[in-house]
């Protein structure tokens, strides 16, 4: 409807002007113009009419927009903060509901191991009577809910154990004197006297012999050569010292073994053949290290006083006499000098660097005396380790073969075996280590030795001087008794 009135009224509009020309054009139509007019101001009114109602429409459709969607945004906040409230209620409901759980968690596992404490007490007094059966348990022992019955089946048992347990102390605390049967060393039996020390340690006295007892097994006890004698022969008497030894035990039904002392000759035959392999390397490295030391000792000795005296001699010009001194000493630095020496007097005037390499040959062909065995030492104290290595892994499959065809059944028999089986690392960082350190010590007294053999030469080699004539002393001629033995002439 407000589209046709809209057309017609925009129709009119455009259809004035062109009346209007006509009205201009002939008088004859402004009869007709004039009911036209009236007709288009009767439905321009009318239009302005139906325009004024439907603004006034609008306007009370927006304004009951505006109110509802204020409606609207108000509820939506009160349900936005019932929301929130309802969050934080259920966030404070989980945090409780965890904080239970926790707390039921922490009550199921004391209640386990209050069980477990039982279980355990009640096995190492015997008493396994005290322990609640099951149905009074209240299934604790699976994850199951702790009740009240539970609890005081508990407390009543822990309390029975304490009693029990107060009782064993006491029991544990006194000394009894009870005739017994016990085994001696060859293993007859024999009656005597057994003074009980509590249930840890038992003494016997046989034929007026004492000794202390240790189990046999099977709840037996037996005589342990050379132990306690002294203590049960006071105990039987009724006399308590005030030092007592005693040979403890946990049970008798365990047997006690008397463990023997490994000799050096059972060390060293546990390893087997690769133990006796490397015990071999350690023993010829011994013997080079002794004589090693003993020919670094020979040659440092007095190599720098035979030196100086040697210097000495050539600075005076006395090559004979330094020749002598060297000869009469030996050793390394009496041939190195000596060497020097006699170059100098079969070639004076050969200048410096011809006695330089006669001393640097004369010094590389004492060298190899002074680093004897140095290099087999360091293979030994490197060759050592890896065969006790070796040792180890071929032990180990051997254990490992044991396992395959025995199991896992008896752990002595697994721990021998490791135990065997790292004998000969150990042998082998027993050989390895010593030559080690007494290698590097020897290769510094080696070196020591090579720069005091440097340092004679050196000395040598400065007091010698090529333009000087060597002093060659006549031998001595017996004068006349009147007369005075002239002086030797001297250059």
């Amino acid at each position: 409807m407000i589209f046709s009135a809209s057309a017609l009224a925009l129709g009119l509009l455009l259809a004035g002007p062109a009346r209007a020309q006509d009205g201009a054009a002939g008088a004859n139509s402004g009869a007709a113009l004039s009911d036209l007019d009236r007709a288009y101001q009767k439905e321009f009114a009318f239009l302005h009419a139906e325009k004024a109602s439907l603004q006034a429409r609008l306007a009370e459709l927006q304004a009951e927009r505006a109110r509802r969607v204020g409606g609207a945004d108000g509820e939506l906040d009160r349900l936005q903060g019932r929301l929130l409230s309802l969050t934080r209620q259920a966030d404070a409901a989980e945090a409780l509901l965890a904080d239970t759980q926790r707390a039921g968690d922490r009550a199921t596992e004391g209640a386990q191991v209050l069980e477990t404490t039982l279980s355990q007490a009640a096995a190492t007094l015997e008493r396994p009577e005290l322990v609640p059966a099951e149905g009074e348990a209240g299934g604790v022992g699976a994850g199951g809910p702790v009740d009240g019955a539970a609890t005081e089946a508990q407390a009543r048992a822990l309390a029975s154990l304490f009693t029990v347990a107060a009782e064993d102390l006491a029991r544990g605390g006194a000394l009894r004197t009870v005739p017994g049967e016990v085994f001696l060393a060859g293993g007859t039996a024999a009656r005597g006297t057994v003074v009980e020390v509590g249930e840890v340690a038992r003494f016997a006295v046989v034929d007026g012999q004492g000794a202390a007892l240790v189990p046999a097994g099977e709840g037996r006890l037996r005589v342990a050569p050379g132990l306690g004698a002294a203590e049960a022969t006071a105990l039987s008497a009724g006399s308590v010292p005030e030092v007592v030894g005693l040979h403890l035990y946990e049970s008798l039904s365990r047997r006690v073994e008397d463990r023997a002392e490994k000799t050096l000759s059972d060390w060293m035959a546990a390893g087997g053949l690769i133990g006796w392999v490397i015990m071999g390397l350690g023993a010829v490295a011994v013997i080079m290290a002794t004589i090693r030391a003993a020919v670094l000792l020979a040659a440092g000795r007095g190599v720098e006083a035979l030196g100086a005296r040697v210097a000495e001699a050539l600075a005076r010009g006395r090559a004979d006499e330094a020749l002598s001194a060297a000869r009469q000493a030996g050793g390394p630095g009496g041939r190195l000098l000596s060497t020097v020496v006699a170059a100098w007097q079969a070639a004076p005037a050969a200048g410096r660097e011809y006695l330089d390499g006669v001393a640097t040959e004369a010094l590389l062909r004492e060298a190899p005396a002074i680093d004897r065995f140095a290099a087999t030492l360091k293979v030994i104290s490197a060759v050592a380790p890896l065969l006790g290595l070796l040792g180890t892994v071929t032990g180990m499959i051997g254990t490992f073969e044991l396992i395959t065809e025995f199991g896992t059944g008896d752990p002595r028999m697994l721990s021998t075996g490791i135990s065997l089986a790292l004998v000969t690392t150990q042998q082998g960082l027993v050989v390895a280590i010593p030559t080690l350190l007494v290698g590097n010590v020897l290769k510094g007294r080696a070196d020591a030795v090579i720069e005091a053999l440097e340092a004679g030469v050196l000395s040598a080699l400065n007091a010698v001087d090529p333009d000087r004539p060597q002093v060659i002393e006549a031998p001595a001629v017996r004068a006349p008794a009147a007369a005075a033995a002239p002086e030797p002439a001297h250059a």
